[in-house]
């Protein structure tokens, strides 16, 4: 799982630079870019370890909880007095009384969720989240990793453009053995271009699924993945989730 959210994100990245590429940056919007990939890069990287360190955690905990000793969340401990204190299990504290208000119930959510003021979507509660400023990264337990970012831009590349000057370069640049493209819309009228690409990660087969739009001074780009062949459920819950977003308030619609 880790290698395939590393995947995502320097795709992710990758993606997002190549359509910025073609709006003709200056040398000095190309030596932000770079520093900008350096500190995703960077940051990638503090993910990773992150990861790492919740899975011994958790590892840890569920050693504690099967094989340890069981002991109170609240034991009282001699130090001249009779003094209470928290057990914890590697950093965390159990609490056995629920902190709540009284005779509430959950309220219903809109669960919509603001990228930026110009984009927005509405993921299903299964859906974990992490924002970045204007990216945001999802992570869902059937295996599902992705990222889609938000940009502005100056012009807006020709759709009949966007497969040549996007993913031609970025395509080229991976292990691929069929891509599928398909468009996006936005008021019936073709915005955007999508891909599924079948590809490889470690030698064993893998799933992206990748996608550019640019309309009324907004850019979005996203990849999703999973590191199995091509998933009917999986590949539904992407879209699922990707048919809600909108953006400067429209529907998109893909075909």
């Amino acid at each position: 799982m880790k290698k395939i959210l590393a995947v995502i994100l320097v795709l992710g990245i990758s993606l997002m630079i190549t359509s910025c590429g073609s709006q003709g940056n200056t040398d000095t919007n190309y030596a932000e870019q770079v520093a900008n990939l350096q500190r995703e890069n960077t940051l990638m990287a503090e993910i990773i370890k992150e990861d790492e360190e919740k899975i011994k955690s958790l590892e840890d905990t569920i050693a504690a909880l099967t094989g340890g000793e069981v002991r109170a969340a609240i034991t009282s401990i001699e130090k001249g007095s009779n003094v209470k204190t928290f057990n914890s299990i590697n950093g965390a504290i159990w609490f056995t009384t629920p902190f709540e208000y009284k005779g509430s119930t959950l309220a219903p959510s809109t669960s919509k969720l603001y990228i930026t003021d110009k984009v927005m979507l509405v993921p299903s509660s299964n859906w974990i989240i992490k924002m970045q400023g204007s990216s945001v990264e999802f992570n869902h337990p059937s295996g599902i990793i992705g990222i889609i970012k938000v940009g502005t831009i100056e012009e807006v590349i020709p759709p009949e453009q966007i497969q040549g000057s996007i993913f031609q370069p970025f395509i080229n640049n991976i292990p691929s053995d069929k891509v599928v493209y398909g468009d996006i819309f936005i008021n019936e009228r073709c915005w955007g271009k999508y891909a599924n690409i079948n590809t490889t990660i470690d030698a064993q087969p893998a799933t992206l699924k990748a996608g550019a739009i640019g309309y009324g001074g907004v850019s979005v780009t996203y990849m999703f993945g999973y590191d199995t062949e091509y998933d009917a459920t999986k590949n539904e819950l992407i879209d699922t989730l990707l048919k809600t977003l909108k953006v400067n308030n429209q529907d998109i619609s893909y075909n």
